[in-house]
């Protein structure tokens, strides 16, 4: 099954047959807003053949650095247009941080929400994210998580009283643009 399948990076000529692929799938659109190689972005394409170079292009899987906002732990016991307002400050920082450490995009994860509350939530958030510029994607799809690094990151965050001198602590004050 796996013998005659054979992964190179993306080649132009690659991408009429790959546009041809995008067409056909109806269940979403399928995104690739810096295209399939550059700076931060790399395209993998899978070939099925006798060889590598003999092979024909069969898929390929885009790669972009990127930052995920998830997920969003509220206390409870505060206004809406308070959240709406710590997010937009949470945001802020973080994608600021992403883009000072070369991620690309930004993705953030809402909720569609169960009861009556939620959904009022989701929709103020939604409507705070279209704000920032964020634009729906991935529709019709199911988002997973794989982490890269089996075990925390040294030193474990989150377990301790309090962590000076973070990337967090030089950031002044930044704006959703």
């Amino acid at each position: 099954m796996f013998n005659d399948i054979y992964i190179r990076p993306f080649k132009d000529e690659d991408q009429s047959e790959l546009e041809r692929g995008r067409r056909e799938f109806t269940a979403a659109e399928l995104e690739t807003p810096h295209g399939f190689a550059g700076p931060r972005v790399e395209t993998a394409v899978a070939v099925k053949g006798e060889n590598i170079n003999s092979g024909k292009v069969m898929a390929s899987l885009t790669g972009t650095l990127a930052v995920i906002l998830d997920p969003l732990l509220k206390v409870p016991g505060y206004k809406l247009s308070d959240y709406i307002a710590a997010i937009f400050k949470l945001e802020a920082v973080l994608t600021y941080l992403a883009q000072d450490t070369g991620a690309v995009d930004s993705y953030l994860a809402i909720p569609n929400g169960v009861t009556e509350e939620e959904k009022k939530s989701a929709a103020a958030f939604v409507a705070f994210a279209r704000q920032c510029g964020y634009e729906e994607t991935v529709q019709n799809c199911r988002i997973f998580r794989r982490s890269l690094y089996p075990v925390p990151l040294e030193p474990a965050k989150g377990n301790e009283s309090s962590q000076s001198g973070t990337l967090i602590d030089e950031v002044d004050s930044v704006t959703c643009a």
